[in-house]
């Protein structure tokens, strides 16, 4: 019993630890219920409460700017697309949009004038990682508005006096192309009949394409979504390894040229 309490200890003091190092508060401990519960309140809410309630997370994240703060609402966020894919895109994923080309930085103008002032990194790393946990499980909703969160990905990587920038932007594309690619469950928080016994739920849970009323409905990548993420892994990927052996390529060059001339 001691051995019991002494483990649960250490694994609390060790999550309060890793919880401190993010950046994060109580909320985002091991043992938090936070994030269950926030998904399972809005996914059971009724369709009427469930708008209202999004829209208020829509509002609380594009008037306030709370870079410490990013994984808590990233809970929120990821809460909204759970509950409701195309809500949470016109309501949540679209301002971030707006706001991000707004904020990010004129590439038409002089350096000097892209430089990124520490008020202006915040916003934007907050702003980006909302964007990445939007993109959580958003499936074909993601599709519609790949073009903007390229653009935004494209304009955050210029930004060379910003890396943490930088670094976020490339977790909004990391997210862009797993939620295009991955299998998932979309209703994992729906309610089941009384009637429905343990081996119906070994069905909910071993069944990729459901066989009964108690299975679940899975997302299985679209062929656009799967060509949406070829695009990008060859855009962001493969192009960036052509380009890293050309420079490896010239640099082997010039040292032969260099060896033979002495």
């Amino acid at each position: 019993m001691e051995s019991s309490q002494l483990s649960g200890s250490l694994h609390e003091a060790n999550s309060a630890a890793s919880a401190r190092e993010s950046g994060g508060s109580f909320l985002l401990l091991a043992s938090s219920m936070f994030r269950p519960m926030m998904e399972l309140l809005l996914c059971r809410l009724p369709p009427d409460l469930k708008r209202h309630a999004i829209r208020r997370i829509s509002k609380f994240l594009r008037t306030n700017t709370l870079p410490t703060m990013t994984g808590e609402a990233s809970v929120l966020c990821n809460a909204a697309t759970l509950a409701d894919t195309s809500l949470a895109a016109s309501e949540i994923l679209v301002p971030l949009l707006g706001g991000l080309a707004d904020d990010l930085p004129n590439q038409s103008r002089s350096p000097q004038a892209q430089h990124v002032s520490n008020a202006l990194q915040g916003r934007l790393r907050w702003r980006l990682g909302l964007l990445a946990a939007i993109l959580h499980r958003l499936g074909p909703d993601a599709v519609a508005h790949s073009q903007g969160i390229q653009q935004v990905i494209d304009r955050a990587f210029k930004l060379e006096d910003a890396p943490l920038v930088q670094k976020d932007a490339a977790k909004v594309l990391t997210a862009l192309i797993s939620t295009c690619v991955l299998y998932y469950p979309q209703d994992q928080y729906s309610s089941l009949s009384s009637s429905v016994g343990s081996s119906a739920v070994e069905v909910w849970f071993t069944k990729l394409r459901p066989s009964s009323d108690a299975a679940p409905t899975w997302h299985i990548p679209s062929q656009v979504e799967v060509d949406l993420a070829l695009q990008l892994v060859h855009k962001y990927v493969d192009e960036s390894i052509f380009s890293l052996q050309s420079m490896f390529a010239t640099d082997s060059a010039e040292q032969n040229r260099t060896t033979s001339e002495r």
